[in-house]
């Protein structure tokens, strides 16, 4: 491997998201030594640090005003400039926009690349949650003067690499920003691969289940699913759908669930750790992603659908661009015909009384191409070939 140290800069909280851990893993398999800074740990949780991994948080156990990631924010740079300074790397990635420039500035005269992991399309993302829409000053900033496409053009015009997760993303920076496509790579976040063996024992439960799993925010809106479940309960269709997973909507769909009267449907798991989350994946029939189509949903693609290749679920999602494209090209699934509730319910319908054992093939087939195995080798070449670009702000 090339690039034998690595600095990974993450704007959120430890314990940090599988796909970071899954590239420290690569990494270390290759004998480089890497570094993670993040703005703050949990309570109780300890870094798993070892000879080639090393862990920083900014702050200790809580995030503070003062600790926001952004690129003006003099409490990042120092913090950055003086992990730059003790691990000396020769490789840093920085996860998402808002740190990408001040990094990029910090090691503007050395030779260090430095590549942005951009997982989503993250101005879309922001535009939608509540958080920036709370308020008249906040959706100001947000959508009237558009800071987050700001700091993404930003970031663009001073990183030497990007990663994404859909080839649509790698199209959008091309145009939106004239990034050259060669510095761009797609890195789907698959699970490993043969992470369930022996899926395809089990058999159907006499009420099929559909699954749902993740962060409830707003920009992967359940609330056409919700009232897509509404019209086959009315049609008397036995089913049961279980919800893994919390954000600031559940609230909110609890109570759409009690006022259409499908409490009997639905089951909000909760917080769940990997091993419960296998555990409910093998007990389903079905997995669904029932998102509108959005600037967001139609410029990424959410790892889920990769967790139920690998169980070998067969799938129901709506017409998202990059989601839709691998369920029809895989045939492991049904494509809604729009993001409407009569669409998504009759989908639904359809896969119920489907013969899905084709489907649940096909899943299991596409989970040998979309796998962390094939995207580690993916990523290694990428940035093995990777040189810092002659960028003058």
């Amino acid at each position: 491997m090339r690039f034998q140290r690595i600095l990974y800069i993450f704007f959120s909280n430890y314990p940090y998201e599988p796909r970071i851990k899954k590239m420290f893993h690569t990494f270390k398999e290759k004998g480089a030594k890497a570094r993670l800074l993040v703005r703050c740990f949990n309570d109780n949780i300890e870094a798993e640090s070892d000879d080639n991994f090393e862990f920083k948080a900014l702050e200790s156990t809580s995030r503070t005003l003062l600790s926001t990631p952004l690129d003006m924010n003099p409490k990042w740079k120092n913090f950055i400039s003086q992990n730059i300074k003790d691990f000396n790397p020769d490789l840093i990635i920085v996860r998402e926009m808002f740190l990408s420039a001040l990094v990029a500035d910090l090691v503007k005269d050395t030779p260090i690349p430095v590549v942005m992991d951009m997982a989503e399309n993250y101005p879309a993302a922001m535009k939608s949650w509540k958080k920036y829409n709370s308020s008249a000053f906040k959706k100001f900033i947000i959508h009237k003067l558009n800071f987050p496409i700001r700091k993404e053009k930003k970031a663009v015009g001073k990183v030497d690499g990007i990663i994404v997760v859909c080839k649509e993303q790698i199209e959008r920076l091309a145009d939106e920003y004239q990034f050259d496509k060669e510095r761009i790579v797609c890195i789907y976040n698959s699970p490993l691969k043969d992470l369930h063996p022996n899926v395809c024992d089990k058999k159907p439960n006499e009420t099929p289940i559909f699954i749902h799993h993740g962060m409830m925010t707003s920009e992967k809106s359940l609330t056409s699913f919700l009232y897509a479940c509404k019209i086959l309960s009315d049609k008397g269709i036995n089913f049961e759908v279980i919800l893994p997973g919390f954000g600031d909507c559940e609230d909110e769909y609890k109570a759409l669930c009690n006022d259409l009267g499908i409490n009997h449907h639905i089951i909000f798991y909760g917080e769940y750790t990997g091993e419960e989350l296998g555990e409910l994946l093998y007990e389903a029939d079905y997995g669904i992603i029932p998102y509108e189509l959005n600037d967001f949903n139609n410029y990424t693609i959410h790892n889920k659908l990769f967790e139920y290749f690998a169980l070998g679920l067969p799938v129901v999602v709506t017409p998202m661009i990059p989601t839709a494209r691998i369920v029809e090209s895989t045939g492991s699934g049904i494509v809604a015909k729009s993001a409407s509730p009569n669409d998504i319910a009759a989908s639904m319908e359809s896969i119920l009384y489907a013969d899905t054992s084709k489907m649940a093939e096909a899943a299991l087939k596409a989970h040998s191409t979309y796998n962390w195995d094939v995207e580690a080798e993916r990523l290694l070449d990428f940035i093995n070939n990777l040189d810092k670009r002659d960028v003058r702000n």
